[in-house]
């Protein structure tokens, strides 16, 4: 007897936990950077020029100034930034960088556009850069910068 005395409590317990699963998994994430909350290539780097980088979800430091990370895609391999309003080359404007799968201690990145006006105008560039081309002229006519890590 007691046993039916406490099943109504543990269905409704189940049920509960039940429908609170299902509802975190019909959520769809808003922006691909909500798909995962770190960027991937987030750490300090040195740049191999005597410089360092530093690259967090909501930020890229490099060695002229600070942009901040409005999007990126791990999957993709790809972030959109905004330069500062007091960028000396490009203010306010947006660029987009992509990178290659980290290996080893190190990383590549090529800044494919920049100087966009919008975030709308940089996510729809066309341009694209050749990965299979690091150190030649894969990143518009320029190699790719690598990015080892700081120890």
């Amino acid at each position: 007897m007691r046993a039916n005395h406490h099943r109504p409590s543990t269905l409704f317990a189940m049920s509960a936990i039940g429908l609170t699963l299902l509802g975190c998994e019909s959520a769809a994430p808003a922006s691909p950077s909500a798909a995962a909350t770190t960027i991937e290539i987030a750490g300090t780097w040195n740049d191999g020029f005597g410089g360092s980088e530093t690259i967090a979800t909501d930020k890229w430091v490099f060695p002229l100034g600070t942009s901040a990370i409005l999007e990126f895609d791990n999957a993709k391999n790809t972030a959109f930034l905004q330069a500062p309003k007091d960028d000396k080359y490009n203010p306010n404007k947006f660029s987009k960088i992509v990178w290659t799968e980290p290996a080893a201690d190190s990383v590549h990145y090529c800044t494919v556009d920049m100087g966009k006006d919008t975030l709308p105008l940089a996510k729809a560039s066309t341009l694209t850069a050749d990965d299979k081309d690091l150190v030649g002229k894969g990143c518009g006519g320029f190699g790719w910068t690598k990015l080892t890590t700081k120890k």
